[in-house]
């Protein structure tokens, strides 16, 4: 998530939490398709969102769709329309995201450079 959070940050003056926020959905959901991940995930649901879990499971896209509710009930900008990034700015985004080796490590699924161009797409209009 930081990894393809700096750049929001740094070429659109975003906050780095609310960089953070804006990309988790869409980052749980990929990188929760790596079956250990997708694991961790699924334990974490029931603990991080209750009741959601009990009327729609753990699976990780109920985690997403937590978070991105939470943003919600928080009023805080839920995709990068919101703060003004263009679907013009994704490939400038991801390139600069390509760069930040020492974060892009630590994820359970590799993030190519196609890999982050298309989480950018998914959050640009959520």
């Amino acid at each position: 998530v930081h990894a393809l959070a700096y750049p929001i940050g740094s070429h659109f003056h975003v906050p780095h939490g609310l960089s953070n926020s804006l990309m988790l959905p869409h980052v749980l959901r990929f990188t929760g398709e790596n079956p250990a991940a997708g694991d961790l995930y699924r334990d974490l649901t029931p603990i991080i969102f209750p009741a959601l879990a009990s009327l729609r499971g753990n699976g990780v896209s109920v985690l997403a769709d937590g978070y991105t509710q939470l943003a919600k009930d928080l009023a805080i900008p839920t995709c990068l329309e919101d703060v003004g990034i263009k679907e013009k700015d994704l490939e400038l985004l991801s390139t600069e995201a390509s760069k930040i080796d020492r974060l892009l490590q630590n994820n359970m699924r590799e993030v190519t450079l196609q890999d982050a161009f298309d989480l950018y797409s998914a959050a640009l209009k959520n």
